[in-house]
Formats: C-alpha cells, structure tokens, sequence
C-alpha cells in the first residue's frame, strides 16, 4: 500500500471542506435568487444601488488577483485549480516541518473566496459575459488582419482569404477589428471591401492566401493591418500609421496594398502575403465593456455593464406626409428612400446605430402594439434640399480640398421652428461593409457622413463671416441700455458722413475700420468706400412694378448711411464699428478692473452680442434640442454625456466668451476691442446652419422659436415649443428686413436668384476667411422665402459649404444658388431648377 504524503492529505481535506462549503454556497445562493425574481416580479420594485453583476464580477477578479494584467494591456486568467494550489503552496511556505498543523482560517476563506469567483466566471451567465468581453479584448491587443475589394456589395460572404503561422498550420480567426484602426481607410470612405480576416495575437509571421480569377480585375486593392514582410511580384504598398497610443511601445500600423493581377482568362492566380501583427494599445474599443485608464503610469482598468439582450418592439418613423423612412414592419432599417432622400444621418442604419433615431428608439421601452413616429422633416421639401445641396458640391473640381469639403443645408418652419429639411454633403455611400463607417468616424469625425453638418459638427470652418452681420443687428436692436440705445438708435437710421465719423468712427470716405490705433483694419470687401453706396436701389423694379405701395416706399428718401444699406452690400467697416460703439462701456469698465487685478483672471464681461446670441440660439453654453416638445413620458432613450444622440445639436463656440486676463497680461483692452470689431462681422464665432437658421427665422417674424423634430407619437400630435416675442423695435426691425430684402434682388446675391422667385426672398450672404493663407473660405447664405400663397409656409434656410474655392469660393456663389436651386423645384415641383 502507498502511504499517502502530508500534502495529499492536506489537499484532500481541504478539497472536501470546499465542497461541503460550495453547497452550501449554492443553495443559500439560489434561495436568494428565487427570493429576487419573485421580488421584482412586480412593476414597482425598488431600485438596486450599486455595481451591476458583471461590473462587480470582474472587479473582484482582478481584486483577487485571478485576472492579471499582460504587458500589453491584455489580461489572462488563472487555472481553475489556482486557488487550491495556491492555498497548499502557502501551507507549505508557511508550516513545511508541520504537516498536522491545519491551514488558518483566512487562508481557506482566501481559497473559498478565488473558487468561488472562478465558478461564477466558468459556470454562470454573468460570467460568460465578463469571459467574453475579455477574450475580444485580448484580441485587439496585437493583431494582423486582411481584406479586399472583390466583395462588390460591400457585405462579404464567402471569406476569400485564410491564415497560417510559420509553421504552415492553419491560425483561427478573430471576431472583431477596432475602429480605432479606421485610418487604414486613408481619409477615404470607399464602398466594395470585404469584411475582415483577423488573426489575433502575435505569431511572429501571418501568411495570408487567397486566390484571384485573372480578367475579374486588373488590380487587387488590399488593406492589411500589420507590416508586411512579403509581398507578390509587382505589388506596391503605401504605409499608414495610426495616432501614437498612450503607453504602447510602437505605433499601430496598416498598409494599403495594390497587387496587379494578369489578364489570362484561364485558371487562377495565388496570392500570398506574409506580414506581422501590429501592436494596437487604444485604452477604449467602441462595444466593448472593458477600458483601461492610465495615470501616472499606473494601469486601471474599467469595466461597463453588458446590457442584456431582449425583444426590440416595433416602430415605423415617417415624414410628415406619411411616407415611411424605416420598413412598414417595424424592425427600424431604412428604407431605400431614405437613403434616397440623405437621410440616413439622422434615422441611422439600424437598432445598433446607438446614437440615432432609430438606435433611440431600439432601445427604448415601446407598446406592444407597433409605435409609429411622424417627423417635422417635409420629404419633398428634404427631397429639394439634398438634390440641390449636392449638385452645389458637385461644381468643385476635384482639388487638394474635395475630402476635407462638407456642406449642409437647413430648412425649417419659420414660424413653428419646426425642421423641414436638412440635407448634408458628403453622403454615406451605399454598399458600405458594416465596419466602415464607424472605423471613419473614429479617425475622421469632423468629416464623418454620418454625422448631422447642420448641427452635429462645430468646428473652426463652421464661421459664419457675414451671415452673422443681422444677428449684430439683433443685438444692437436689443440693446436696453437707455445711454447706449440713445446713441445706436440714429446710427441704425442712418447717418451723414461726418455725424457717422463721430459715431463709430467711419465715415463715407472710409473702406475699413480700426479698433483702435495700431490695430489691423477691418477692411470692406474689394477695398470699397461706404460713399460708394449711398443712394443705391433699394428693390429690383421688376419685383415692385404691380405694387404702388412697395414702389413708393423703395423711392422714400433715408437721412443718411445706415443698417439698411450696411446689410444690403454686408459692409464691414460699418459693423464692425456699431459693434464696439455698442460694447465699448462694458470694455472700458473691464479694462479698469482688469488693471486693478493681480491674481486670477477676470473673465471678459458678457458682451450684448453674446447675450444676445444665446437667446436667439446661438448658444455656446446650453445645447440645442430637438426634442423639446415631445413629452417626458413619451420614455425616449436619450443619450447625454461624454457623447450625444443626433437630437442634441452642437454648441456654438464664441472667443469673447472665453477671454480672461489680469494687470500681468499685456493689451486686455485692445484684444477685447478687436475681438468685439471681428465678432461683429462674424469672425470670431462657429455655429450651426441650424442656429444660423434661427437667427433668420427670428428676423422674419419678429420671435424666437426653437428646432424641433417630431411632429406625432403614436397618432398622437405635438405642438411646437412655445415663442418669444423679440424685445425690439419693430420700425428698426424693419430696417433689417429691408436690407435682407435688397440682397437676392440688388445687393450681393441678384445673380442666383431668377425672378419673381426673388421678389419673395430674403438673405444674407456669408463669405467666412478660415485659411490664413486664404486657400479657401467658407460659404454661406442665410434667410427666408415669403410665401406666394395661404397654404404655403414661411421657409427658413441656412446653407454652409466649407473649403469653397475658386469661382465658388464666396457665399454669393458657393450657397446662394443652391437656395435658390432648391426653391426653384419647390415652386415648379415637375419642372427642372436649371
């Protein structure tokens, strides 16, 4: 007989005493949870505080050290039997001469705890979970992937590739390629890529295989992540790194491969490709639940709750006029018209496009009986606006600029505020592979297509220029400051050109405006005197010919130089003084406390045209949202936070709202001065064409309204957001719509606009300087068209087209006739807008 050692009997006790502890575990667990499911089987059940299953799970893996960090950011698992090897080694470390000695209590509670959590990790649905987010997070810590364009319709199918390691051996695939690899796509969204062949981990070398079918194409087109160590006879390559990660040791690389293929009909070409693994140390993966944090060298992970999967409920979402924009089934994908129409943005791809209407809606609680949403967005109107927006893009040539250029055009209810249109440039290709565009999106998000232009991305080329001049002009008119009002009131009317000189500091004889000595002039357009504009036409004779009234007024004299003939030819020397003349007390009083101030800095005043920027919409503080009518207890799953659901809307961004200093900074005065001349001329702001359509719908009807995007829930109609009065003169309001009025008729836009339709539009171009080099400008048109009959809306617009070159390079060319391309079809819907 073979007498058992001392550490078979300790592990044998130890197992037994496991085990009876284990059962208990269980059934004491399992009571617990039917007492659980039987609590919550109600609808009123108190909410649990605290860490969700998963989340708890994982945390007490790594906690008890059965997860263990790689070098790499990966994590490994301890062995099942871990625990209890662990225990015996600390026996032995702890008593080896004393083999009776019995473990101590902690350490077999230790050991109870580890195979505990090992059992949930192996033999549970929460431990699934966590078991599987770590596996795909493994695999993106170091991988080699392959694909090409063959797959014409962009979906796949038959994988043409395979993978083996050095020895020949076949290697098993990954699941899933981060988006953060996305700059493989080299700034370009292209549809017809297969989906990926991933071989997670390093291998040392990865010799992918495939086999092409001579005459199909002349060229393969390859994306390969990793770095290839050989290539096929003829091949060219062009590498492509990726943003350098935080505590990785190399930066990801991929490649872009071009590989000719013969033109034989017969038999088939191999292809081969050996490469080796990239190194890929992006803390995040978009769908995974598993992040890692890095401070001060030190590594922490995170970990996200998984949601659990359950039945989606049906819904359908439509125009306003009934046509469906997802399928009648109710599943949420698009339908072909609304890819037709451009707007996929905003309803989204399908349930798993999170951040859209139809991700929102997938996710949200819904009837059992299938919801229907109708929308504000008019489809012949949205129909109009996309044609047009994107015959506009399609004038510029082909230029260094082509894949930075994006456009958006927005049109809403003047009166309602309720969007009609919004139509944006580039579009999503069709035919995309699914990991497409969000891979772009992630390396590319201020040109990704699936991103809202109208009011999802504010960026630098986002300056408005002149289309800002009449929300100036709104802020002059909101002016309540009785000193200040006594002074701007005769400016707006109109001044002659000595009164105008002791005013604001220009006269007729001036074509720019200096803030203050030694500043940089703001120069008029072309280098144009204001006298040059004095007694011009105020309306095109054709458009007043049948209307004694109009014809009368247009002849009526004015005292001098004012807003309606700054607007009228959008002159800059004009605003750019009524500005600082209207802001120039609150400076001065700055200025004072600023000289006094030693410590922190004082922030810059909240100038008029800030405030009143804000209250039209123009917000660089409080988002935008489009849902604001739609009731609470509608129960929309909405997304706010580090991201934002495509019905929240951008903030503007403002540089006088951002300026601080003290004593210790040189020139506080003379900054915030120029800064309010630039402000005042529209450059020194980025918005929206959304905000920008508020502004102009506030202009036309004398009232504030706000963007809103629904129009029923359920059969059920939603009233617009309430309005608000403007708090101005509604004689020098019309000051400012008579100038918009002269624009598209006589001013700096007659060339777009045919007649009669000009004779019922109103507008502001907008030709924003971004380029210091002045490469390109950003285009814009702003307004509204007047209605020709009852049953007809008041239509708001605002059009943006950015890195506008050459003969299109101005808001004149580069906008205005889009516009007016768009009403054109709206007036003759059958005919052609020319």
């Amino acid at each position: 007989m073979i007498r058992p050692s001392a550490t078979d009997v300790i592990v044998r006790g130890l197992t037994l005493w496991l085990l009876a502890v284990a059962c208990a575990a269980v059934v004491a667990g399992a009571a617990s949870r039917l007492r659980s499911l039987y609590a919550d089987a109600g609808f009123a059940a108190e909410r649990i505080e605290g860490p969700s299953e998963d989340e708890a799970l994982f945390y007490e893996l790594l906690e008890a050290k059965l997860l263990i960090p790689r070098p790499d950011g990966g994590l490994e698992r301890v062995p099942r039997d871990w625990p209890l090897r662990e225990a015996v080694l600390a026996r032995q470390s702890g008593a080896a001469n004393d083999a009776e000695n019995p473990l101590d209590d902690q350490t077999i509670q230790e050991a109870e705890s580890k195979r505990r959590l090992l059992g949930l990790l192996d033999r549970s649905a929460v431990g699934a979970i966590v078991e599987q987010q770590v596996e795909l997070w493994n695999q993106t810590r170091s991988l080699t992937a392959i694909r090409d364009d063959r797959a014409r319709d962009g979906k796949g199918g038959i994988q043409p590739w395979s993978a083996y390691g050095p020895s020949g051996r076949p290697l098993p695939s990954g699941q899933l390629v981060p988006q953060t690899f996305g700059f493989v796509l080299d700034g370009e969204l292209r549809a017809g890529y297969s989906d990926w062949l991933s071989i997670p981990g390093d291998h040392g070398e990865v010799t992918f295989h495939s086999e092409a079918i001579p005459g199909e194409s002349n060229t393969l087109t390859l994306q390969l992540i990793g770095t290839p160590v050989r290539l096929p006879e003829g091949a060219t390559s062009k590498k492509l790194l990726g943003e350098p990660l935080e505590g990785c040791l190399e930066q990801p690389v991929a490649h872009q491969i071009r590989v000719p293929i013969g033109t034989s009909t017969g038999g088939t070409t191999p292809i081969e490709i050996t490469a080796r693994a990239s190194m890929h140390c992006a803390a995040r993966i978009h769908g995974l639940a598993i992040r890692l944090e890095i401070d001060d060298a030190v590594a922490r992970y995170r970990f996200r709750p998984v949601g659990r999967s359950r039945p989606v409920g049906r819904y359908v979402i439509r125009a306003f006029d009934g046509e469906p924009l997802t399928d009648p089934v109710g599943r949420g994908r698009p339908t072909l018209l609304t890819e037709q129409l451009g707007m996929l943005p905003l309803i989204g791809t399908g349930a798993g496009d999170s951040f859209s209407l139809t991700g929102m809606l997938a996710s949200t609680v819904l009837p059992q009986n299938p919801l229907d949403v109708r929308l504000t967005i008019d489809a012949e109107i949205q129909r109009a606006a996309h044609e047009a927006l994107s015959w506009g893009v399609e004038r510029f040539r082909e230029d260094r600029w082509a894949s930075e250029r994006k456009a958006a055009l927005l049109v809403m209810d003047a009166d309602s505020g309720a969007v009609l249109a919004v139509a944006g440039q580039p579009a999503i290709p069709s035919g995309l592979a699914d990991w497409d565009l969000p891979a772009f999106s992630a390396a590319y998000p201020l040109r990704d297509p699936s991103s809202i232009f109208a009011w999802e991305v504010v960026d630098k080329h986002n300056t408005p220029g002149s289309t800002f001049k009449p929300v100036t002009a709104l802020a002059l008119l909101m002016e309540a400051e009785p000193e200040i009002r006594q002074r701007i009131d005769p400016v707006l009317r109109g001044l002659n050109s000595s009164a105008m000189r002791a005013a604001i500091g220009v006269s007729y004889d001036s074509n720019s405006f200096i803030a203050y000595r030694g500043a940089k002039p703001v120069p008029n357009f072309g280098g144009s005197t204001l006298g040059r504009y004095v007694n011009r036409p105020k309306r095109d004779a054709r458009c007043i010919a049948d209307d004694p009234d109009a014809a009368a007024r247009a002849r009526q004299p004015e005292p001098g130089f004012g807003l309606r003939l700054a607007t009228q030819f959008s002159l800059n020397a004009w605003y750019a003084g009524v500005a600082l003349m209207m802001e120039q007390a609150r400076i001065d009083e700055y200025a004072e406390r600023v000289a006094a101030q030693s410590g922190p800095r004082i922030p810059a005043p909240e100038m008029m045209l800030t405030r009143a920027s804000r209250w039209i919409g123009i917000d660089d503080r409080e988002r935008l949202d489009l849902a604001t009518n739609l009731p609470v207890s509608m129960g929309l799953k909405r997304y706010s936070g580090e991201a934002h659901d495509v019905l929240f809307a951008q903030l503007a961004r403002s540089t006088l709202a951002t300026m601080a200093y003290n004593q210790h900074d040189w020139g506080a005065r003379e900054l915030v001065m120029y800064t309010t001349a630039l402000n005042g001329i529209g450059q020194t702001i980025s918005a929206s064409p959304l905000q920008m359509a508020l502004a102009a719908a506030a202009i036309a009807t004398g009232q504030r309204v706000r963007p809103h995007l629904f129009a029923s829930w359920n059969g059920v109609s939603l009233p617009p957001p309430d309005t608000l009065a403007l708090p101005v003169d509604t004689e020098l309001l019309e000051l400012l719509r008579t100038g918009m009025k002269a624009v598209p008729e006589v001013g700096t836009a007659p060339a777009a606009f045919p007649r009669p339709l000009a004779c019922r539009v109103y507008g502001k171009t907008g030709t924003a300087e971004i380029d210091a080099a002045r490469a390109y400008n950003s285009g814009w048109f702003i307004g509204w068209r007047e209605p020709a009959q009852a049953d007809q809306r008041r239509l708001a617009f605002a059009c943006m087209t950015t890195h506008a070159t050459g003969s299109y390079r101005f808001g004149g060319t580069a906008c205005a006739p889009v516009v007016s391309r768009m009403l054109q079809r709206l007036e003759t819907p059958t005919g052609d807008a020319g």
